[in-house]
């Protein structure tokens, strides 16, 4: 009988089915558990997509308002030239930490003004 557990030994399968000198894994895969990794998994990635998501969202609109508050072409525009700034300072500020929430938008100081500068 002895002979017979030694070839077993030998051949590399012991009474527990596995390897003689493998130590069993401290962590059982239950569906339960890889439902839940899977889970947080897939948390982890959608907020950081959506993240990137603002992230560029809000380097679009610094851009915007760096374009539109350099072009100072008339003297009657240069408040609106200031918010143009303003805004872009917030939105270059949002682009760098998007995970924090961003206020509402002053008005437009030139929102309703024509072409002149003048409502």
């Amino acid at each position: 009988m002895a002979s017979l557990q030694d070839s077993k030994l030998a051949a590399g399968s012991s009474t527990s089915g596995g390897h003689p000198h493998r130590r069993p894994c401290p962590i059982r895969f239950t569906v339960r558990r890889m439902m839940a990794a899977v889970a947080v998994l897939g948390t982890l990635l959608g907020v950081g997509i959506e993240g990137e998501r603002r992230r560029e969202r809000f380097q679009f609109l610094a851009n915007h308002h760096w374009l539109n508050g350099t072009l100072r072409t008339h003297w009657s525009i240069e408040a609106r030239c200031r918010w143009h700034v303003r805004m872009w300072h917030k939105y270059e500020w949002a682009g760098r930490y998007p995970w924090f929430p961003v206020e509402a938008d002053t008005p437009d100081p030139g929102a309703d003004a024509g072409p002149t500068g003048r409502p």
